[in-house]
């Protein structure tokens, strides 16, 4: 997967048949596992350089501020 808008700067976390990928230029990127194919994007407009974490199916990470999505 290509995110075309910056190099993934933070682990990428893989759960529930999904894979989050925080980038450089702010953007989460949402793939799915199986696929490969983007299934959506967060934004922050900060760089993500801090590992996320994904629990009982919410995902945390730091971008400036520290965010959670169902």
């Amino acid at each position: 997967y290509d995110t075309e808008s910056g190099n993934v700067s933070a682990t990428p976390i893989i759960a529930d048949g999904l894979v989050f990928a925080g980038a450089e230029s702010g953007y989460m990127h949402v793939i799915d596992a199986s696929t490969g194919r983007k299934v959506g994007e967060l934004g922050r407009g900060n760089g993500i350089y801090a590992d996320g974490l994904y629990s009982d199916g919410v995902l945390y990470f730091g971008s400036g501020a520290v965010y959670a999505y169902e």
